[in-house]
C-alpha cells in the first residue's frame, strides 16, 4: 500500500471537510481544535506511531511554528487489526501548562541568579517563593538553615545572630508597610558591608524583597563628604563645616551655653614657602593642624578657615580664664620648633579671641570682632594673643573714617615729609636724614604715622603714598652735600608689586642723586610677609648701589636668619631696648650684644631713640657707631635743617 502523510495544520471547518475518509484511507477526527496528521497504510507501519506522546514544534496554518504536545493513538478495525494511527495536538500552553510553568521558573531562577542585587519572593501568607543566592550572601544567611516555604519570622531569627528576634521582625514588617527603605551594617571576618534593603508589593498578594550592596556608593558618599567638609591638606575641618558649627554655636549661647571663637593666623608662612619650597610649607600646616588637635577638648572645633588661617570653637566655657589657658596652651606648643623634611621650622602665630555671646549675637559680628582682636594681636608682638574689647570697634570706625580721608589726603596736599637726623657718634656730625611722613588734617591736625600707615597699606594706598614719598626724599636730598645720606622707609605691599626697583631707579635718575646716598629701610614684618620676591627685589637695588638697613631689629622672630639671607648695610636697634639704657642691665647686655653681632658681620648699627646723654655715653661705649633720637633733634621741614650741626658728647 501506498504511505500518505498529510501536513499538520489547525482544524477549522475547512480542513475538516478535507480529512473525510478516501477509499482505503479513514480517518477519525476527535475535535475541531486538534492538530491533526493522519497515515493511511499497514498496520505494521501504523503500529510504530500508536501509543507515544511527545513534544514537539508543530505548523499551524499561519505557517508559523508553536509548541505542541502531541499524542499519536491506535484505531482498531475488523479483528482487532490497527487500520490507522490518529495523532492530536494542542498547544503547549494549553496541554502542557504545569510542564511550561516549571520551565519558566527554571529560567528565572537562571536569570535571577545572576542578578547583582539579592532578591526573594514571599506569598501573602509571608512565606518564602523563592530567593537567589546573592540574597542569601548579602544578608549571611546559610542555604541549609533557609528553604522555599519558611515563614519569614524564622527566617529573620536564622540571620539574627545575637540580636533580639522579635524587635528585628516587627520593625522588618512596621517598615515594610510603611513602604521605607532600611540600611544594615553588617560586618563579616573578612569585610564590612553596607546593605539597602526594600519591599514591592506583588498585584495577587506577598511581595518581592530587594537587597543591595552600597557599600561603594556610601564609601563614595563619604568621600563626596569628606571633600566637601575637611581640609584636603591638614585632614580637619574646613571654612565650611567650620561656618556650619560656628552658627550652631551662636544659637546656643543665646540658649545660655557660651563660647570662644579664637581665630589663628600663621604670620610667615610665604617666608617659610619661599625658604624652604612649598612642601616644606604644607608639612607645616600638617604639623600645625596635628599640634591643634592636641589642646583642644571634646566637643571643641579645629577648623583650616584659610591659606594660613586657622580657628578654635571653644565650648563649655565658664569664663574668660578658660579661653585664655587654650590660648597659652596653644602658643606654648606652637612655639616649640617643628622638624620637617631634616629642617627646623618656627611657626609665628597670632591669636585673636572673641566671646559668645558677649562679643555678638550672630555669626558675622563673632568673626569680625575675632579678626579685630587678632589684628591687635599681630600689632602687640611678643604677645601672641589678645581678647577683642569695645575700643577694638571704636577703632574700626576711627580706621574706616581715616582711611577714607587718607584717598583724598595726597590730592589735597595734606601729606608732607619731614626730617630726622642721623648722626654719626665718631665723627660727631650728622650724616644724614630719615625722611618720615606726616598728615596735616584739616580737622583732626597731626595724625600719627602709627594711625595711618597701616591703615594705608590694608587698602592699597600706600603703594602711591610711598611712590610720592620716595619721589619727593630723594629730589629734596639729591640738593644737600653729596656727603649727606637718605632713608627711607619701604612697606612690604610697595616690595610685592614687583616694580618697585624700576621705581627707585626712575627717581633716582631724574634727580640725579647718586644710589649711595639712598638707603631704604624695611623691617622683619616685610622679609616674613613674602620672603622671595621681596629678597629679589632687595638684592635688585643693593646691585644698584642702593643701601638696604633693616628696621625695628630684635623684635621680630628670626633677626639672626635675616642678617644670614642678605647683606644689610645696617640694622637700627630699636628705640624699646634703648629706653632702659645704662641702667637696665637685661637691655644693656642685649644691645651690646646686637652691637657686638653686626660688627661680627660688617653691618653698620645705628641706635633709635636716643633721648639723653647717659644713653648716648653708653652706646659710644660700646662701640655704636651711628644714632638718632630726640637728643640730636626731632623731625623737622627740610627749609629748617642744618646740615652744620656738630654734637658734643662731653656736654
Amino acid at each position: 500500500m501506498v504511505t500518505r502523510k498529510l501536513s499538520a495544520s489547525r482544524c477549522d471547518d475547512r480542513t475538516q471537510e478535507s480529512l473525510k475518509p478516501e477509499a482505503g484511507c479513514p480517518i477519525h477526527v476527535v475535535n475541531p481544535d486538534a492538530t491533526v496528521s493522519h497515515w493511511s497504510g499497514t498496520a505494521e507501519f501504523a503500529n510504530g506511531y500508536a501509543d507515544s506522546e511527545t513534544e514537539d514544534l508543530r505548523a499551524g496554518k499561519d505557517s508559523h511554528g508553536f509548541p505542541a504536545i502531541v499524542r499519536n493513538e491506535p484505531m482498531y478495525g475488523r479483528e482487532g487489526v490497527i487500520e490507522f494511527a490518529v495523532t492530536r495536538g494542542k498547544d503547549a500552553g494549553v496541554f502542557g501548562a504545569k510542564e511550561s510553568v516549571a520551565g519558566i521558573t527554571q529560567q528565572l531562577e537562571v536569570a535571577l541568579g545572576h542578578a547583582p542585587a539579592g532578591m526573594a519572593i514571599f506569598d501573602n501568607a509571608e512565606a518564602l517563593v523563592f530567593a537567589n543566592d546573592k540574597f542569601f550572601d548579602l544578608l549571611g544567611l546559610s542555604k541549609g538553615n533557609v528553604r522555599s516555604g519558611m515563614g519569614l519570622r524564622a527566617i529573620v531569627e536564622a540571620g539574627a545572630g545575637a540580636q533580639p528576634v522579635e524587635a528585628l521582625y516587627k520593625d522588618f514588617c512596621l517598615r515594610r508597610e510603611a513602604g521605607v527603605q532600611r540600611e544594615l551594617r553588617r560586618v563579616s571576618d573578612t569585610m564590612e558591608r553596607y546593605i539597602s534593603i526594600r519591599e514591592e508589593s506583588l498585584p495577587g498578594g506577598g511581595w518581592v524583597v530587594v537587597v543591595e550592596d552600597i557599600s561603594e556608593r556610601r564609601n563614595s558618599a563619604l568621600v563626596i563628604e569628606q571633600m566637601a567638609h575637611y581640609d584636603g591638606l591638614t585632614g580637619i575641618p574646613n571654612r565650611a563645616l567650620f561656618l556650619e558649627n560656628l552658627m550652631r554655636a551662636v544659637a546656643q549661647a543665646d540658649r545660655g551655653t557660651p563660647f570662644a571663637l579664637l581665630s589663628l593666623e600663621l604670620d610667615n608662612l610665604n617666608c617659610i614657602n619661599d625658604t624652604f619650597g612649598h612642601p616644606v610649607g604644607d608639612e607645616l600646616l600638617k604639623a600645625l593642624a596635628r599640634r591643634l588637635d592636641q589642646c583642644i577638648r571634646e566637643g571643641d572645633t579645629i577648623a583650616r578657615a584659610g591659606g594660613d588661617d586657622f580657628a578654635i570653637i571653644q565650648t563649655g566655657i565658664s569664663g574668660p580664664n578658660d579661653v585664655e589657658a587654650l590660648a597659652i596652651r596653644v602658643a606654648e606648643l606652637l612655639r616649640e620648633p617643628f622638624e620637617i623634611c631634616s629642617q627646623q621650622v618656627i611657626a609665628a602665630v597670632s591669636i585673636g579671641i572673641a566671646l559668645g555671646p558677649q562679643d555678638g549675637h550672630d555669626m558675622d559680628r563673632i568673626l569680625t570682632n575675632a579678626d579685630l582682636a587678632l589684628n591687635r594681636a599681630k600689632a602687640m608682638r611678643p604677645a601672641p594673643y589678645c581678647f577683642f574689647d569695645c575700643s577694638l570697634d571704636v577703632e574700626m570706625a576711627s580706621r574706616r573714617s581715616i582711611e577714607q580721608d587718607l584717598r583724598y589726603a595726597l590730592l589735597r596736599g595734606e601729606l608732607e615729609v619731614y626730617y630726622q637726623p642721623l648722626i654719626d657718634l665718631a665723627a660727631g656730625r650728622i650724616m644724614g636724614y630719615e625722611a618720615l611722613l606726616r598728615w596735616n588734617h584739616p580737622t583732626r591736625g597731626v595724625v600719627s604715622p602709627l594711625e595711618f600707615i597701616s591703615a594705608a597699606e590694608d587698602c592699597g594706598l600706600i603703594v602711591p603714598i610711598g611712590e610720592w614719598v620716595l619721589e619727593k626724599a630723594i629730589r629734596t636730598a639729591a640738593l644737600w652735600p653729596s656727603n649727606l645720606k637718605v632713608a627711607v622707609n619701604v612697606s612690604a605691599v610697595q616690595l610685592r608689586t614687583g616694580v618697585f626697583a624700576n621705581t627707585v631707579r626712575d627717581c633716582l635718575a631724574m634727580s640725579g642723586m647718586a644710589p649711595k646716598c639712598l638707603e631704604l629701610e624695611i623691617t622683619e614684618s616685610v622679609l616674613l610677609q613674602n620672603c622671595n620676591m621681596t629678597l629679589t627685589a632687595l638684592r635688585e637695588l643693593h646691585d644698584l648701589g642702593v643701601r638696604i638697613a633693616l628696621d625695628d631689629f630684635g623684635t621680630g622672630f628670626s633677626s639672626l636668619s635675616c642678617l644670614r639671607d642678605f647683606p644689610f648695610d645696617r640694622v637700627k636697634v630699636d628705640r624699646s631696648f634703648i629706653q632702659g639704657l645704662p641702667e637696665e642691665k637685661h637691655a644693656s647686655l642685649l644691645v651690646k650684644a646686637i652691637v657686638a653681632m653686626a660688627s661680627g658681620f660688617g653691618v653698620a648699627v645705628t641706635a633709635e631713640g636716643v633721648e639723653t646723654l647717659d644713653q648716648l655715653r653708653y652706646l659710644h661705649s660700646i662701640g655704636c657707631t651711628e644714632a638718632q633720637g630726640f637728643l640730636f633733634g626731632r623731625p623737622a621741614q627740610a627749609i629748617r635743617l642744618n646740615h652744620r650741626y656738630m654734637i658734643c658728647q662731653e656736654s
